[in-house]
């Protein structure tokens, strides 16, 4: 019935009956309890290859050692191969009665259109504004997310004003205003930031200028020359910054923190995103020795299972550690799928691999994050709400 019901609507796109009551039809027809069929949906034969294997890895072990697997069956397919629509409806045509998928923006924007039918969780966030569909869920490694923990943090921490250094690209951006949002939402003030080239090696110049050293050097210059006279002097950076954002890579961040703290900003309380954070790198990172990041708890407050993962990754594929983040989003997006599918409000959050997660009012997940902190050139955990620090507080552990 449920394949006669899409197929149906396949051909009469158009029809009144294809809108609302076809969503109860179907409805109706979905097993109690949790899915027998979920159709996961991943650009396996795309450049994003490896970073679907991950998701998909993830998503298998939590099936394989989860509770629920007797009487499911999971069914994979390629939407480099078929096209985010082509898959979608495919999925739903073969039984499907729960949708994983897809990964890449552009197809969950694609396939949102045909949503509504059969509960789905695409693992990214529309970019386009629609309207709330009750069975069409989010969920993604969302930095706005890990932008909020940073301005709640800082917040927490009695900073009321920050300035920022991010790429001048669109990620840099769009993170810097997730930032600037959250942090004038608790009270704090953005004053001001600097963009930079992410392939240079010298970002002295933006920071300088952003610190206000450029000035003071230019002050140094005109009271010497008014002066007659060489001057003992010593640059002077502003004085009215509580906290730093900056965006950017390991390779960017080993950059931007030395040079900050050569530029006299050493004691200002200075914040990343995760990507800061490089799993891979073995060797001690001692440039980025007091950065404060929020990451997946995979990676800095793993449990016993969790923690027992990364070493296996790190002995038998040291070459997808960097992907641990993804495979903590797949295994985390099996473990959605039974509180999604029977509407269970008493399970939020959930805490996963990737984070504390919680349902907002328009089907979107987010994730509450563990704070990091570089010391002696390795990041441990923090303790949450040590006093003066915010949530950036005591260690927990290395890492």
């Amino acid at each position: 019935l449920r394949r006669a019901l899409l197929a149906w609507r396949q051909t009469y796109t158009d029809h009144p009956a294809a809108g609302g009551l076809l969503a109860e039809l179907l409805s109706a027809q979905r097993s109690a309890g949790f899915p027998t069929q979920i159709a996961l949906l991943l650009p396996l034969g795309s450049a994003q290859r490896n970073a679907a294997l991950a998701v998909r890895d993830g998503f298998m072990s939590a099936y394989l050692n989860g509770s629920n697997t007797a009487g499911t069956d999971v069914r994979v397919y390629d939407t480099a191969t078929l096209g985010g629509q082509e898959a979608y409806l495919r999925a739903q045509l073969e039984g499907a009665d729960f949708i994983v998928g897809p990964l890449l923006p552009a197809e969950v924007d694609q396939v949102i259109a045909q949503a509504g039918f059969v509960p789905t969780l695409a693992l990214d966030f529309a970019q386009n504004d629609n309207a709330f569909l009750r069975s069409f869920f989010q969920f993604a490694l969302w930095p706005e997310d890990e932008a909020s923990a940073i301005a709640d943090s800082a917040a927490a921490a009695g900073a009321t004003t920050a300035i920022a250094l991010i790429p001048s690209d669109d990620r840099g951006y769009r993170l810097l205003n997730s930032f600037r949002t959250e942090f004038e939402a608790r009270g704090g003030q953005l004053l001001d930031f600097r963009g930079y080239d992410p392939n240079l090696k010298d970002f002295s110049q933006p920071i300088m200028t952003l610190l206000d050293v450029t000035r003071s050097n230019q002050r140094e210059r005109r009271l010497a020359a008014n002066l007659g006279t060489q001057l003992q002097f010593e640059p002077r950076r502003r004085q009215d910054v509580d906290a730093i954002f900056i965006a950017g890579d390991a390779r960017a961040g080993r950059l931007l923190a030395p040079q900050l703290k050569f530029n006299f900003a050493g004691d200002v309380p200075t914040y990343s995103t995760s990507d800061i954070f490089d799993p891979t790198v073995t060797t001690r990172d001692n440039d980025l020795n007091g950065v404060i990041f929020p990451d997946s708890p995979v990676l800095l407050t793993p449990d016993d299972g969790a923690a027992n993962l990364v070493r296996e990754i790190k002995t038998y594929w040291p070459q997808r550690l960097g992907l641990v983040r993804l495979y903590a989003l797949g295994f985390d997006a099996y473990r959605l799928v039974g509180p999604l599918y029977r509407g269970d409000a008493s399970t939020w959050p959930i805490h996963g691999l990737s984070g504390d997660l919680s349902l907002d009012g328009e089907g979107r997940i987010h994730r509450r994050l563990p704070l990091g902190q570089f010391r002696d050139g390795r990041p441990v955990a923090l303790q949450p709400g040590a006093p003066g620090t915010g949530n950036a507080g005591e260690l927990v552990g290395s890492r």
